[in-house]
Protein backbone atom coordinates (compact mmCIF):
# COMPACT_ATOMS: atom_id res chain seq x y z
CA UNK A 1 0.00 0.00 0.00
CA UNK A 2 1.19 3.52 -0.78
CA UNK A 3 0.05 6.78 0.78
CA UNK A 4 0.47 10.24 -0.73
CA UNK A 5 -1.14 12.72 1.67
CA UNK A 6 -0.26 16.25 2.69
CA UNK A 7 -1.90 18.36 5.39
CA UNK A 8 -1.17 22.10 5.44
CA UNK A 9 -2.47 25.05 7.44
CA UNK A 10 -1.44 28.43 6.12
CA UNK A 11 -2.29 31.71 4.43
CA UNK A 12 -2.73 32.37 0.71
CA UNK A 13 0.13 34.43 -0.69
CA UNK A 14 -1.84 35.69 -3.70
CA UNK A 15 -5.42 35.91 -4.94
CA UNK A 16 -6.35 32.61 -6.61
CA UNK A 17 -5.77 32.39 -10.36
CA UNK A 18 -8.39 30.54 -12.42
CA UNK A 19 -7.78 28.65 -15.66
CA UNK A 20 -10.39 26.88 -17.75
CA UNK A 21 -9.64 23.57 -19.46
CA UNK A 22 -11.66 20.90 -21.28
CA UNK A 23 -12.57 19.05 -18.08
CA UNK A 24 -13.50 22.14 -16.05
CA UNK A 25 -11.45 24.60 -14.07
CA UNK A 26 -8.20 24.80 -12.13
CA UNK A 27 -7.77 27.34 -9.34
CA UNK A 28 -4.13 27.91 -8.34
CA UNK A 29 -2.41 29.88 -5.61
CA UNK A 30 0.57 29.83 -3.27
CA UNK A 31 0.18 28.92 0.39
CA UNK A 32 2.59 30.04 3.12
CA UNK A 33 3.20 27.84 6.14
CA UNK A 34 5.32 29.19 8.98
CA UNK A 35 7.14 27.77 11.96
CA UNK A 36 8.38 29.87 14.85
CA UNK A 37 11.52 29.07 16.78
CA UNK A 38 12.94 30.89 19.80
CA UNK A 39 14.08 33.97 17.94
CA UNK A 40 13.19 33.40 14.29
CA UNK A 41 10.41 32.32 11.98
CA UNK A 42 10.75 30.28 8.79
CA UNK A 43 8.21 30.28 5.99
CA UNK A 44 7.73 27.63 3.33
CA UNK A 45 5.79 28.37 0.13
CA UNK A 46 3.64 25.69 -1.50
CA UNK A 47 2.05 25.74 -4.97
CA UNK A 48 -1.58 24.59 -4.72
CA UNK A 49 -3.99 23.44 -7.46
CA UNK A 50 -7.71 22.85 -6.90
CA UNK A 51 -9.91 21.06 -9.44
CA UNK A 52 -13.65 20.70 -10.17
CA UNK A 53 -16.11 21.90 -7.52
CA UNK A 54 -13.27 22.60 -5.09
CA UNK A 55 -11.77 24.95 -7.70
CA UNK A 56 -15.08 26.81 -7.90
CA UNK A 57 -15.23 27.15 -4.12
CA UNK A 58 -11.62 28.39 -4.07
CA UNK A 59 -12.34 30.98 -6.73
CA UNK A 60 -15.46 32.22 -4.97
CA UNK A 61 -14.31 32.36 -1.34
CA UNK A 62 -10.52 32.54 -1.14
CA UNK A 63 -8.37 35.64 -1.42
CA UNK A 64 -4.85 36.73 -0.60
CA UNK A 65 -4.34 36.32 3.15
CA UNK A 66 -7.13 33.75 3.64
CA UNK A 67 -6.24 31.12 6.24
CA UNK A 68 -7.07 27.55 5.23
CA UNK A 69 -6.64 23.92 6.26
CA UNK A 70 -5.83 21.87 3.15
CA UNK A 71 -5.53 18.15 2.53
CA UNK A 72 -4.04 17.02 -0.74
CA UNK A 73 -1.41 14.96 -2.47
CA UNK A 74 2.05 15.76 -3.81
CA UNK A 75 2.48 15.96 -7.57
CA UNK A 76 5.76 16.60 -9.41
CA UNK A 77 5.71 18.54 -12.69
CA UNK A 78 8.72 17.90 -14.94
CA UNK A 79 9.21 19.59 -18.32
CA UNK A 80 11.90 20.32 -20.90
CA UNK A 81 13.09 23.93 -20.87
CA UNK A 82 14.09 25.84 -24.00
CA UNK A 83 17.78 25.54 -23.03
CA UNK A 84 17.55 21.72 -23.00
CA UNK A 85 17.54 21.31 -19.22
CA UNK A 86 14.70 19.89 -17.16
CA UNK A 87 12.37 22.06 -15.11
CA UNK A 88 10.91 20.76 -11.86
CA UNK A 89 8.06 21.98 -9.70
CA UNK A 90 6.41 20.35 -6.69
CA UNK A 91 2.67 21.02 -6.53
CA UNK A 92 0.01 20.06 -4.00
CA UNK A 93 -3.24 18.94 -5.64
CA UNK A 94 -5.92 19.81 -3.10
CA UNK A 95 -8.50 17.17 -2.23
CA UNK A 96 -10.34 19.03 0.55
CA UNK A 97 -10.10 22.36 2.30
CA UNK A 98 -11.59 24.20 5.22
CA UNK A 99 -11.62 27.97 5.54
CA UNK A 100 -10.26 29.09 8.92
CA UNK A 101 -10.86 32.85 8.73
CA UNK A 102 -12.90 34.44 11.49
CA UNK A 103 -16.57 35.28 10.84
CA UNK A 104 -15.88 39.02 10.67
CA UNK A 105 -13.37 38.45 7.83
CA UNK A 106 -15.98 36.54 5.81
CA UNK A 107 -18.01 39.73 5.29
CA UNK A 108 -15.53 40.75 2.60
CA UNK A 109 -15.94 37.55 0.58
CA UNK A 110 -18.31 36.97 -2.31
CA UNK A 111 -21.72 35.58 -1.32
CA UNK A 112 -22.58 31.97 -2.08
CA UNK A 113 -24.81 31.69 -5.10
CA UNK A 114 -27.49 29.01 -4.82
CA UNK A 115 -26.99 26.00 -7.04
CA UNK A 116 -29.76 25.00 -9.43
CA UNK A 117 -31.28 21.59 -8.75
CA UNK A 118 -30.03 18.82 -10.99
CA UNK A 119 -33.53 17.41 -11.44
CA UNK A 120 -36.61 19.56 -11.18
CA UNK A 121 -39.96 18.21 -10.05
CA UNK A 122 -42.58 18.53 -12.82
CA UNK A 123 -45.50 17.38 -10.65
CA UNK A 124 -48.03 19.98 -9.59
CA UNK A 125 -48.76 18.49 -6.16
CA UNK A 126 -46.27 20.85 -4.46
CA UNK A 127 -44.32 18.00 -2.84
CA UNK A 128 -40.54 18.07 -3.25
CA UNK A 129 -40.36 14.31 -4.00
Amino acid sequence: MAVNKVILIGHLGVDPKVKQYDGGQITSFTLATSEKYKDKETTEWHYINLFGRLAEVGEQFLKKGSKIYLEGKIHYNIWDKDDGTKGYQTVINGLSLQMLDSKRDEVHKKPIEPRKPVVENDDDDGLPF
